[in-house]
């Protein structure tokens, strides 16, 4: 291709020095990267990867839940991208926190006439088609958690981080603490945590 320097680096230990994580301390940080199929579950100690749990599901895995959601409670086929933008503008993870129910309309093909007919989905329809998708999450954490030394759980307190697109969900970072007791901020730039990372280090 005719490339002269080519550099390879982790998605997560990208996002983490997107983020602005203490990576070059030996306490421990950790990144959780939900992405369109897959979410990494990494820890970071020393500048390098010490530890890394992938989950096979993501952003995408919602979205086509939403999708069947849709179409079993309203007899109504909608588009993949529609879901997608109904999950960013009203979604939400089931939580102990009271969160408010939003809505947005969405217009969607009527599976018994073939016309077009308006739907409206709600938080609770977005928190209910997420709910398979974060189990799994969690059960990663659980999975890295347990391999987790203890020189590295205060670091993993206190510095970790969810970025991908689907870490915007409200309630998602309360859902984390209430399963496994750790923190997590969300980054305020979740779709570009990545580039941001990877450009300081190729700088």
């Amino acid at each position: 291709a005719g490339a002269e320097y080519v550099l390879v680096i982790s998605e997560g230990l990208a996002a983490a020095i997107g983020a602005g994580l203490p990576i070059a301390e030996p306490n421990g940080t950790m990144v959780i990267d939900i992405g369109a199929g897959s979410t990494d579950i990494v820890i970071i100690s020393l500048g390098g990867i010490n530890d890394i749990e992938t989950v096979r599901c993501g952003g995408d895995d919602i979205d086509a839940r939403i999708v069947e959601l849709v179409a079993d409670k309203y007899d109504v086929a909608i588009g993949i991208h529609d879901a997608e933008a109904a999950k960013m503008e009203v979604g939400m993870v089931h939580c102990s926190e009271t969160l408010e129910n939003l809505s947005i309309e969405i217009i969607g093909k009527s599976m018994e006439t073939n016309r077009p007919k308006k739907v409206v989905i709600d938080s609770m329809l977005v928190a209910d088609a997420v709910e398979p998708i974060i189990q799994q999450i969690i059960d990663g954490l659980n999975i890295i958690l347990e391999r987790l030394s203890p020189e590295l759980m205060m670091g993993v307190y206190n510095n970790s981080v969810a970025v991908g697109g689907s870490s915007r969900l409200r309630g998602i970072k309360e859902r984390i603490f209430d399963e496994v007791a750790i923190p997590i901020e969300i980054s305020p730039d979740p779709m570009t945590v990545v580039a941001k990372g990877t450009a300081i280090v190729a700088a």
